[in-house]
């Protein structure tokens, strides 16, 4: 009688454990199911990050480009100026020319903001590459840890 108890006893210990070790890797499960979601959500913002990236880049670049073509402008337009022979059409280039140079002005402005923002776009997709990073290797230690639960 006493070694059936024994023996009830040791199935219970047994059976504990088991049911302890399946309580484990469920939390464990759990938590490789949370980190899952977290490194997708990083990957979400980095791929949102590289998205403003583009479009910065795109609109910097065609700010540029207005850039250029009114600095090529005044230019031409100065060069022009000194073949005027009435002071109407003297007025009339200069005054283009004023506006021209106040349209470079302004495109440079945006040129040198939109690179600014380039740059700490670009240090935000640096760091949310490192967060990708550490978040990946704490999946794949949860991983790890269920792995040998199991």
């Amino acid at each position: 009688m006493q070694e059936v108890t024994r023996d009830m006893l040791g199935l219970y210990e047994v059976d504990r454990s088991i049911m302890d070790g399946k309580a484990r890797l469920m939390r464990l499960q759990k938590k490789v199911t949370e980190q899952e979601k977290v490194v997708e959500r990083a990957r979400e913002r980095a791929r949102e990050i590289e998205g403003a990236i583009r479009d910065k880049a795109f609109a910097t670049d065609a700010l540029n480009l207005e850039l250029r073509n009114a600095e090529s402008e005044v230019v031409d337009q100065e060069r022009r100026i000194k073949e005027i022979k009435n002071q109407r059409e003297y007025r009339i280039i200069s005054d283009r020319i004023k506006e021209l140079k106040i349209l470079a002005d302004d495109r440079e402005s945006a040129v040198i903001s939109g690179m600014e923002e380039l740059d700490r776009l670009r240090d935000a997709i640096n760091q949310g590459h490192r967060e990708i990073g550490e978040e990946e290797l704490k999946l794949i230690q949860f991983r790890q840890e269920t792995t040998e639960e199991t």
